[in-house]
């Protein structure tokens, strides 16, 4: 609405100039009304342009660095999203690329698919996928709301639910789960699904180890023993298909927050990096690899310095791979050098971190063939896991 303007000069019949009182307040009430209406929404305008409120990394799934198929769910898939299950028949998580022109998820990449056709242990069963958000600080004593989108390819009834977690880390005090746990019942087709939560406040708690955490879990099935943390959610079976996954302060869900996926992928990097290309499973017999310089310290033994991406959360497991450069030599754990003297790539006969930080590791590499002293050109792959 445009600004109403008052008339104060227009001669009026009854011989004054401007208009009486009523037409006049009036505009003022519309004034006012227009202006009470765009001050409510600054605030939501400046949450949505604000990056960093979503505080779950890769919540679109775009960032899967580990591979995009997993059946023996048991650790971590999608990146920053682990993957739980036990006692289940046909259980998998993968990744399922949207297609263009897809209405249900239009702007996405990928969705995160959750397949499972039964159980074998009515009580003891479980399948779950998660998020660990660094601190278990964050969202503590005050309202926080979880938001996604979810698509059940069956009927009509199938049930999921959410779960909250507070984790003090290594040596602090006991995990508290079960935290206002909630069962949703799904439509077919797709679902939005939003839930707001006040979680426990810290105080008294003893936080250690540098690995605490807050959680967010989405169940997928559940057995009785499990009662307490899904809200009862019973056996469930199925495939469903998650996207656009927010957690947020406040007390209701705001528009999904897209981050560029090069700015996706730093913030995946702080838990899990590799020299591997973003797209490669990491694997033992890459063509891949990048060579290396090293320097060799005595015959058998040289040492290697690699810079990682970028700073991790904190000194990160480091776990190596040959490349592909020689054959299927030895270790496939080791890395391999060339021997310049017999003029072929072999296997080394260790690969041991002698030293690591945040931002860097130092791995001795032992062979047969290397001089005493003076360069040794190596091949190989390494991940480094800094996860909570």
């Amino acid at each position: 609405m445009d600004l109403q303007q008052i008339d104060l000069d227009t001669l009026q019949p009854n011989g004054k100039r401007g208009e009486t009182q009523r037409p006049a307040f009036t505009k003022i009430n519309q004034n006012f009304q227009e202006m009470w209406r765009t001050l409510e929404e600054i605030p939501a305008a400046i949450a949505h342009a604000v990056s960093g409120r979503n505080r779950l990394a890769n919540g679109n799934f775009d960032v899967w660095q580990r591979g995009d198929s997993f059946t023996a769910v048991a650790g971590y898939t999608a990146d920053r999203f682990i993957g739980q299950q036990g006692g289940m028949t046909g259980a998998a998580i993968f990744r399922s690329p949207v297609a263009v022109g897809d209405s249900n998820f239009p702007r996405s990449r990928n969705t995160l698919a959750a397949n499972s056709s039964g159980n074998s242990d009515v009580a003891g069963h479980y399948f779950l996928f998660e998020q660990r958000v660094e601190g278990v600080h964050t969202f503590a004593a005050s309202e926080s709301t979880f938001s996604f989108l979810v698509y059940n390819a069956g009927a009509g009834g199938r049930k999921i639910a959410v779960e909250f977690l507070q984790r003090f880390g290594t040596g602090g005090s006991a995990t508290v789960s079960g935290i206002h746990s909630e069962v949703f019942t799904l439509l077919q087709g797709l679902n939005r699904i939003s839930k707001t939560v006040s979680l426990p406040p810290v105080y008294g708690k003893t936080i250690a180890g540098g690995d605490d955490s807050v959680i967010c879990a989405i169940w997928l099935s559940a057995g009785s023993n499990f009662t307490a943390r899904s809200g009862g959610l019973g056996a469930q079976s199925g495939q469903l298909y998650f996207g656009e996954l927010q957690w947020e302060a406040g007390a209701r869900a705001t528009n999904f927050e897209w981050r560029p996926i090069a700015l996706e992928l730093a913030l995946c990097q702080r838990y899990f990096q590799k020299s591997f290309p973003v797209a490669e499973v990491p694997n033992s017999n890459s063509n891949s690899a990048m060579h290396r310089t090293a320097t060799a310290f005595n015959s058998g033994t040289c040492r290697v310095v690699a810079e990682l991406k970028s700073v991790m959360r904190d000194t990160p497991r480091v776990a190596f791979y040959a490349s592909g450069e020689g054959g299927n030599l030895g270790s496939p754990s080791n890395w391999r050098y060339y021997d310049a003297m017999g003029g072929a790539w072999r296997a080394a006969t260790l690969t041991n971190v002698v030293m690591a930080t945040s931002q860097a590791f130092m791995a001795d590499i032992g062979g047969m063939s290397f001089p005493a002293s003076g360069g040794v050109l190596l091949a190989g792959h390494y991940t480094a896991d800094a996860e909570l």
